[in-house]
């Protein structure tokens, strides 16, 4: 699992025209992303062919979500002390979950026969 540091805010349909709307929506889309992460990790994880692989991909996962969470706290300083900074932050995550997605498929790719 991918831990967030969020309690998930409702999406409202359509489109969000509050900051707080904003960030729900873009919760909910992180809380998909990652999903997706872990299954398509988990897939090239069961295609490895040997622990130290299996191994040296359970830390670049970990070393990959400290990175995320770093990259995304730039990106929000932009807007410190501001209600769009947790926004920017979020949105941030789903680009990084987004091409995160786009690695691992290479990798599974890669490791298929």
């Amino acid at each position: 699992m991918i831990p967030e540091a969020f309690t998930l805010l409702p999406c409202p349909a359509g489109t969000p025209e509050t900051t707080l709307a904003m960030e729900g929506c873009a919760e909910h889309r992180i809380v998909a992303l990652d999903k997706q992460v872990m299954s398509t990790a988990q897939a090239v994880y069961a295609s490895l062919p040997s622990d130290l692989a299996k191994r040296r991909l359970l830390t670049s996962q970990r070393v990959w979500i400290a990175r995320r969470h770093a990259v995304c706290l730039r990106a929000s300083n932009a807007y410190a002390d501001g209600t769009l900074a947790p926004v920017a932050f979020a949105n941030c995550e789903v680009r990084q979950d987004r091409r995160r997605i786009v690695v691992l498929s290479a990798l599974q790719g890669a490791s298929s026969p």
